[in-house]
């Protein structure tokens, strides 16, 4: 729970969150404290919801969250990651967007992982393109059209 003060500053960041599927109640005190305990208990689950804070090596400051979970096809996964505005096009979301398919990798051992990306958001598209994710077909997220990226594992 130290990162909930992080967390709900990033949550109620709207340029930092206008790609993502979180309610208004979600960006509350409240809804942002429920969401990390419903993450925190799906670790016990057999479908958890692996999510990690992004922080700076220096001070630790909350700059973003990455993860993966579950997806309703069978031997597949789906990433997320997310930096907040001021520390885009740094290489964070690069950095742990590998390091999540490698956790992913030897962990779960999924058939392949899915990175869904709203089509405006394009350093995104090139974050996923560049851990060598390829583009399969377009998805719809949050009703606005997005586009599906798949890391073949097997």
């Amino acid at each position: 729970m130290d990162d909930l003060p992080g967390m709900l500053d990033f949550l109620e960041n709207h340029e930092a969150t206008k790609y993502l599927a979180f309610t208004d109640s979600q960006k509350s005190p409240d809804g942002a404290r429920d969401m990390l305990e419903m993450i925190i208990a799906s670790y016990e689950t057999d479908e958890p919801i692996f999510s990690l804070a992004v922080t700076e090596i220096e001070g630790g400051r909350f700059i973003g969250f990455c993860g993966f979970g579950p997806c309703e096809n069978g031997g597949e996964m789906e990433v997320f990651y997310n930096i907040i505005p001021e520390k885009q096009k740094q290489g964070f979301a690069s950095e742990a967007l590998k390091a999540l398919v490698s956790h992913a990798s030897c962990r779960f051992r999924p058939h392949r992982l899915v990175a869904v990306v709203i089509s405006s958001n394009l350093a995104s598209v090139k974050v996923a393109e560049k851990a060598g994710f390829k583009y399969s077909g377009p998805a719809i997220r949050l009703g606005r059209a997005g586009m599906r990226y798949v890391l073949e594992l097997s």
